[in-house]
C-alpha cells in the first residue's frame, strides 16, 4: 500500500509515451530457432537458442540468417536470455539456476549460480561499473553482479503503481532498458533507476510482414523475443522465436501518451 507522498508521486508521473520507429532492413531468420536472447558486438550477432534438447548459443550471418559457429547445451538445460560482459558471454538457464559463459569464438569459459528463474539478460553500464539485469516473467528486475551473479537490488516496472506483467527480452539502449512483454508484440522502455515505464513500441505490424515459408506455419509460441541493439548504427534487431524473418529498425520519439496494452 503506498503512503500519502508516494501516492501522490504515482499521480503526477507522466503517461507513459507510445514511441515511433521505421523499419531500416529485413533479413533472413532460421525458423528452427526458438529465440531467447539476442545480442550484437561489434558488428556480430549472437542468439540463444531455447527449449530442452535443442538449447544452445550461435553466431549467425545477418546476410543469410545461417549459423557461422554455435555451441550447444546439454538436453537437460533450456536456454534464454544472453548478454556481453567485457569479452565475454552469458548465456541465461530457465530454471536451472546457472548461466553459460563464453569467450567470442563460443568457447565455454565456466558456469555461474544464480537464484531463481531466468529469462531475458542485458548489460547495464554504470559510473561504479557495469551491472547484469535479470527478468524472470514478473513484473521485477534483477540488479546482478557480473562477477558472481549475486543480486545488488531490484526494480519493479509498473506505470504509475499498476506492475507490468510478463518482462521477458531484455535490451539496455540509450540510458534505458527495453523489455518485449511475452505473448505480445509490444516492447516497454524502462528506466532502469526506478522502474518507472518510460514508453513503449507496438511492433505489431512486423508480425504482419513475416513470410512463412511453405509449409511451415506460426504456432502459438511464435511470439516476439529477440532485440539486439547496434550503438555504432543507432539500429535495434527484432526477431520472435521461430520467425522467419528478423527486422532492423530505426527507432524515433514520442508519438501519443497513453499506456500500453496488458
Amino acid at each position: 500500500m503506498l503512503d500519502a507522498s508516494a501516492r501522490s508521486a504515482v499521480d503526477d508521473a507522466p503517461v507513459p509515451c507510445e514511441r515511433s520507429w521505421s523499419l531500416a532492413a529485413t533479413h533472413p531468420h532460421d525458423t528452427a530457432h526458438f529465440t531467447q536472447g539476442l545480442t550484437w558486438v561489434d558488428g556480430r550477432v549472437f542468439e540463444s537458442v531455447g527449449q530442452y534438447g535443442r538449447s544452445g548459443v550461435h553466431e549467425i550471418d545477418l546476410a543469410t540468417g545461417r549459423s557461422l559457429r554455435s555451441h550447444s547445451l546439454p538436453a537437460e538445460i533450456f536456454g534464454e536470455g544472453l548478454t556481453r560482459i567485457g569479452d565475454r558471454l552469458v548465456q541465461l538457464s530457465w530454471r536451472e539456476k546457472t548461466a553459460y559463459l563464453y569467450d567470442l569464438s563460443l568457447q565455454p569459459k565456466g558456469t555461474l549460480h544464480y537464484e531463481g528463474e531466468g529469462w531475458g539478460l542485458t548489460t547495464l553500464p554504470g559510473p561504479a561499473g557495469p551491472s547484469l539485469v535479470l527478468s524472470d516473467g514478473t513484473p521485477w528486475l534483477r540488479m546482478l553482479d557480473p562477477a558472481t551473479l549475486a543480486e545488488r537490488r531490484r526494480v519493479m516496472v509498473r506505470v504509475g503503481d499498476e506492475p507490468v506483467k510478463r518482462l521477458n527480452e531484455l535490451e539496455w539502449v540509450r540510458g534505458e532498458i527495453l523489455a518485449n512483454i511475452w505473448y505480445s508484440d509490444e516492447v516497454a522502455v524502462i528506466d532502469p533507476d526506478d522502474g518507472r515505464l518510460r514508453g513503449w513500441f507496438d511492433f505489431t505490424s512486423l508480425r504482419e510482414r513475416l513470410v512463412w515459408p511453405a509449409p511451415t506455419a506460426p504456432s502459438r509460441d511464435a511470439v516476439l523475443n529477440g532485440l539486439a541493439w547496434d550503438d555504432r548504427r543507432s539500429r535495434l534487431l527484432v526477431t520472435g522465436k521461430n520467425w522467419p524473418q528478423l527486422f532492423e529498425i530505426e527507432i524515433g520519439d514520442c508519438r501519443a501518451p497513453r499506456p500500453p496494452r496488458q
